[in-house]
């Protein structure tokens, strides 16, 4: 015995094990929050790309929509996991006024059917880097009572009840929902 450590490579078959990478074996990655991941593997080398949902980026110094990280050494590089995605601020959805939305994301973006006052409005679609298409719409309710029948016009998410009057989500104030 020369005093010598022997490592021995430990391989695994399953995607959902760890996978082997140069000179050491590479923890399994979960793929990003609101993100997608894929890996490639030759001999022991293993690469894995995350790629954020279109209007999303990743929650980093870097502000990108795709990381790559490689299995070396036993460890990722240059990091240990991928950060979560976040919305990069055009695909918010924000229907003006008193609206309602049922949304999927997928890949390919954001797609929401709206409502404005019980009636559809259409389907719109976030684009990366483009924002809404078409724009999202201005659902005015009529203020109760009112013959004018004058827009009740609440901000950021805001929603107008039935006496005009604009409630706010959590973390917004005002008389609109403006603060």
């Amino acid at each position: 015995e020369s005093g010598q450590i022997r490592r021995k490579r430990q391989y695994y078959t399953s995607p959902e094990q760890n996978h082997p990478g140069q000179f050491g074996v590479c923890p399994h990655l979960e793929s990003p929050d609101l993100g997608a991941i894929s890996c490639t593997q030759s001999g022991n080398y293993r690469v894995c790309t995350g790629r954020c949902l279109p209007g999303y980026v990743f929650d980093d110094e870097v502000y990108s929509d795709e990381m790559t990280l490689e299995c070396r050494g036993g460890y990722w590089r240059p990091r240990q996991y991928f950060p979560p995605c976040k919305s990069q601020g055009h695909c918010n959805l924000r229907v003006i006024g008193a609206g309602f939305f049922n949304c999927t994301t997928g890949m390919d973006g954001t797609r929401c059917d709206v409502n404005c006052d019980g009636v559809h409005q259409g389907r719109y679609h976030c684009y990366p880097g483009r924002g809404w298409n078409p724009s999202l719409p201005y659902c005015a309710v009529p203020k109760h009572g009112e013959s004018n029948r004058r827009p009740c016009r609440c901000e950021n998410g805001g929603i107008c009840d039935d006496n005009g009057k604009c409630r706010c989500p959590r973390g917004r104030t005002g008389t609109y929902c403006e603060r």
